[in-house]
């Protein structure tokens, strides 16, 4: 019955090194997709389309624009 949140979701694309095909998928089969209104999901993306999968770069742009960091 455990359902993962988005920001955990997306922390685990990133520590996955997953491509922008397969993080699609993931988020899928997690009952989430990427929205194209969302600061965090717009962000996460462009890690993830520029194969930059540091997590701590990734919270670093998230917290410069006010969002909630991904879980370490």
């Amino acid at each position: 019955t455990y359902h993962p949140s988005k920001n955990t979701v997306l922390a685990l694309c990133i520590g996955l090194q997953l491509n922008m095909e397969e993080a699609e998928a993931f988020m899928a089969r997690a009952d989430f997709a990427f929205n194209p209104t969302s600061v965090t999901d717009l962000i996460v993306k462009c890690f993830i389309l520029s194969g930059e999968y540091d997590i701590a770069k990734v919270n670093m742009a998230l917290f410069a624009h006010h969002e909630d960091t991904l879980g370490v």
